[in-house]
């Protein structure tokens, strides 16, 4: 299902929390990489991330000034694995 919310740009920052859980491993050595610079990844330096146990990461959107379709991704790599994030999709109106 394709879903995009409609986002004021006034807002200036959004941001997202993805809850993040280890199902056997478990993960350190956290390595967060945003696709640009208009999205600031946020969470614990030495995270690790134990079986049971989920953390959270924050990822700030900066969309001051922006107008149209937003998607970015930020991706996030452990000693053991890699994801991928998404924010958005979103329409951003003035």
């Amino acid at each position: 299902m394709d879903r995009r919310d409609t986002v004021l740009e006034r807002l200036g920052v959004v941001r997202s929390s993805f809850l993040i859980e280890s199902l056997s491993d478990t993960l350190s050595g956290f390595d967060i990489r945003s696709s640009c610079g208009c999205e600031y990844p946020l969470w614990k330096k030495q995270m690790r991330i134990y079986p049971g146990h989920p953390d959270t990461i924050v990822i700030l959107s900066s969309i001051k000034s922006f107008s149209g379709y937003w998607q970015k991704q930020t991706t996030i790599t452990a000693e053991n694995c890699t994801t991928i994030f998404y924010t958005g999709p979103w329409i951003i109106i003035k």
